[in-house]
């Protein structure tokens, strides 16, 4: 497959490779690029055949499109502003892409903080979360809350397989849920805070290595998440899994 590989100072090449990641590889020599760097990149697919890395370390970033996909190359590196209700795909690319830096940087704490600021900037919801777990751990722990009852909700656990957060962490898989008829929401918890959940986004916080936590949002304006917003909470989830993996959260 062919790949056209472009950087931030608008250089490109064309390399063939099975993946984006090779094709990068491949570019490396082309386009002047350290050979240590691709043990710090940051990629996010933003559809179109096209996938946007960056380097913390040296502040440079390129895009890796397949040969016959739209170039979006202009979009690296412009810091285009943030709509409230963001779904054209140049602004949200941009800032996922900015936010994966951001998270990059940030100790645990901080990255799961900025990532539910992030999510609240982009998608309307009552209440948002993150929780953390791994399979040393006896269940999962909110780390980071938004809403009304967030104060209640930080530093309280949720056992191994229990609620919907459970099954998202078990099976790896994001779920999204109406849950007046889903016998696996945790109806004490709303009980327990006063809170009333509707419709719940459960998305597990995962890289190549395992799961790490799950991401909620909760009570969004309409019937349901769109298809871009999930999307969009799994793109900052991966983003998030390096800083959780770390066990920086106390």
């Amino acid at each position: 497959m062919q790949f056209v590989v472009t950087s931030d100072a608008e250089e490109s090449v064309q390399v063939v490779a099975e993946d984006w990641g090779s094709a990068m590889q491949r570019a490396m020599a082309f386009l002047d690029v350290d050979a240590e760097a691709s043990g710090r990149w940051h990629a996010v697919s933003i559809g179109l055949g096209t996938v946007m890395v960056g380097d913390p370390g040296s502040g440079r970033s390129w895009t890796v499109r397949e040969a016959d996909a739209p170039d979006v190359s202009g979009f690296a590196g412009r810091g285009l502003p943030v709509a409230a209700d963001m779904r054209q795909p140049d602004e949200l690319a941009e800032r996922l892409f900015e936010l994966s830096f951001e998270l990059g940087n940030q100790d645990a704490t901080s990255a799961t903080s900025a990532a539910l600021e992030a999510l609240h900037e982009l998608i309307p919801c009552e209440a948002s979360s993150v929780l953390r777990g791994t399979l040393n751990d006896i269940g999962l722990t909110f780390v980071a809350a938004t809403g009304p009852v967030a104060a209640n909700l930080l530093g309280r656990s949720l056992r191994w397989g229990k609620g919907l957060a459970g099954a998202c962490f078990t099976s790896g898989r994001t779920i999204q849920s109406s849950v007046a008829n889903d016998w696996r929401h945790l109806r004490d918890v709303d009980a327990d805070t006063g809170f009333t959940t509707r419709m719940i986004l459960c998305v597990p916080i995962r890289n190549d290595v395992g799961v790490f936590g799950v991401v909620q949002l909760l009570n969004p304006p309409g019937d349901a998440f769109a298809a871009w917003q999930l999307d969009t909470v799994e793109t900052i989830a991966r983003a998030l899994a390096g800083n959780l993996a770390a066990g920086l959260v106390d």
